[in-house]
């Protein structure tokens, strides 16, 4: 166990790499994916035991308790009575196991089926630190040929949060049990994103990637509720998409606070003159907001 919890040990005795891996990808990617911890922070497998536990254990308080309410169940009207040794109370032994392919087919209940009946999930660049995957869009370099703004200013600055990366996101606890050994607390996890604060550094330009409803939500460091003062609310942001300015007014925060939704979907412009989709961020004069785009999300 004492060798198991030693940083960036690989398998659990049970496993040597997460579920997910992809026996294409190369040894270095299989090995990563098999890290329990990498210091103090869990590597994958160590998120996947972890999660397992979680499952497991949240799914058996789950039987047990619908196996109570069961109990005090009249098994025909589904209502309430006083019979507590109901003979059935262990119905959910003998129910049969039912498949999602199993069940009629439905428009979800709370997600809008637009966005959640489709064949590919959401796309993500995510400028935060570290970031692992397919990023989906990406920023267009100023000088690329495709660039509808190319010859622009386009001087956006990369950014991120905290730079004494010893102690960066460590509970006061562990600095003062680790503080003989700070390798053991390094962990390179930043807020980063792009940002401005006026319009003399241009524009920042996205390049899209390939949609299936067409919607792309624009999301904002640092903050929980950040998206409303430098987007939603700001008069000085101008955001076009395809070379097309959108109308500001058509904004929502969606998914979440931090995030505002810009394109609902198709229904505008699919690609631009190069033959690609192309999103670009300017500020314009008298914005007084620093803003800093930390992903973009297409959908």
């Amino acid at each position: 166990e004492d060798v198991m919890l030693e940083g960036n040990h690989v398998g659990d005795g049970f496993h040597n790499y997460t579920r997910y891996y992809d026996s294409s990808e190369p040894d270095e990617r299989r090995d990563s994916l098999g890290v329990i911890l990498r210091n103090w922070h869990p590597g994958p497998l160590g998120f996947q035991i972890i999660s397992d536990a979680l499952s497991y254990t949240y799914t058996k308080a789950l039987l047990a308790a619908l196996e109570r309410i069961e109990r005090v169940m009249d098994p025909k009207t589904l209502q309430p009575t006083k019979n507590e040794e109901a003979p059935d109370a262990q119905w959910w032994k003998e129910r049969p196991i039912v498949l999602a392919r199993d069940l009629t087919p439905h428009d979800p209940l709370v997600c809008d089926p637009k966005y959640c009946t489709v064949d590919e999930p959401p796309k993500c660049l995510n400028l935060e630190l570290p970031t692992f995957g397919y990023w989906g869009a990406s920023i267009t370099p100023p000088e690329d040929d495709l660039n509808p703004w190319k010859g622009l200013p386009q001087n956006w600055q990369t950014w991120k949060e905290g730079e004494d990366i010893r102690w960066h996101m460590v509970s006061r606890f562990e600095i003062s049990y680790y503080e003989d050994q700070p390798e053991k607390c390094i962990f390179p996890d930043h807020c980063a994103g792009i940002r401005a604060a006026s319009p003399q550094e241009g524009r920042v330009v996205f390049k899209l990637p390939k949609m299936e409803v067409g919607m792309i939500a624009l999301c904002v460091c640092c903050g929980k509720e950040v998206a409303q003062a430098q987007i939603l609310d700001n008069p000085y942001i101008e955001i076009q998409f395809n070379e097309r300015i959108l109308d500001n007014s058509t904004f929502d925060l969606y998914p979440e606070k931090k995030c505002v939704r810009i394109v609902n979907d198709h229904s505008g412009t699919v690609v631009g003159s190069t033959g690609h989709a192309y999103l670009s961020i300017r500020l314009l004069e008298g914005n007084t907001e620093e803003v800093t785009i930390s992903h973009v999300i297409t959908l």
